[in-house]
This record gives structure tokens, C-alpha cells and sequence, in this order.
């Protein structure tokens, strides 16, 4: 049940909640939040293929691979779910501007970046990487 609950922690910064918060920004006619979380998908995936095609670093549980799409999978650095639960607490404070936002926000990067090294899919540094990666897409979008 622990394995359940860890892996569901780590869900947080999964693909499916990612889509579904920008989805709703476009339904609540906020299309400029959604402008910004998509533009930041696609440049946290971007810029985490690039690194993992020049330098790969290989994840804890060993992941096999035959292609080289499947050897960017295999690659753990940056953790992208630690990226895009960054993005997506930033951006959810800043829309927000609420102290209670930005402490689930925190515990939830907090969680997602321990779930991801529970589950030997990602070490500290992985995680410590992800975190930046997404700060750093929040703060260049931002400045756009």
C-alpha cells in the first residue's frame, strides 16, 4: 500500500494532472495561462531530450533500451516530473497569489522529488535538476 501511495505522490507531476490543469485554465477563459503551461511542456521537454541525447546518465533501476528515443527515456537527468511540478506549483501561486497555494505547492514538489527517488526511478541529483530546470522555464516564460 506504501508503494501505491508513493507512486500516486508521484502522479503530481505526471502528464495527465499537468494536461488537465492547463485544460481547465483554456475552460475557465484563461488562455494565457494555458499559453504559458503549454509553451512550458514543450520547453522542459525540449530542453531535457537535449540534454539526455548529449549526456546520459543512467537511472538507478537500470531501465533498458534499444532506440534512441527509448535511451533519452532511459537517461534520468533532469527528472521531469520534478520540472513539471515546479511549473505548474509556480505558475498555480502566482495565478493564485495565496499562501495556502503556495505551501501545497511546496509539499507537493517536495513530494513528488522524494517519490521519484523512493521509486529508484531518479536520484538527488536528478531531482535537484528537475526543480531547477522548471524554475528556470517559469522564469524565462515569464520574462517573455
Amino acid at each position: 500500500m506504501l508503494k501505491e501511495v508513493i507512486a500516486d505522490l508521484s502522479a503530481l507531476g505526471g502528464v495527465p494532472l499537468y494536461a488537465l490543469t492547463a485544460l481547465m485554465f483554456l475552460f475557465i477563459d484563461r488562455a494565457n495561462v494555458f499559453i504559458f503551461l503549454t509553451l512550458g511542456f514543450v520547453l522542459i521537454y525540449a530542453i531535457t531530450s537535449i540534454i539526455r541525447f548529449f549526456w546520459f546518465k543512467r537511472r538507478p533501476d537500470k531501465q533498458k533500451y534499444k532506440t534512441w528515443w527509448q535511451k533519452i527515456d532511459a537517461s534520468s537527468f533532469p527528472s521531469l516530473h520534478s520540472a513539471r511540478i515546479v511549473l505548474l506549483g509556480l505558475v498555480m501561486y502566482f495565478y493564485f497569489q495565496n499562501l495556502s497555494v503556495l505551501m501545497l505547492a511546496i509539499i507537493a514538489m517536495i513530494g513528488v522529488g522524494y517519490s521519484r527517488i523512493w521509486l529508484n526511478r531518479h536520484d538527488w541529483k536528478d531531482v535537484l535538476g528537475g526543480y531547477i530546470l522548471g524554475a528556470a522555464v517559469f522564469f524565462l516564460i515569464g520574462m517573455l
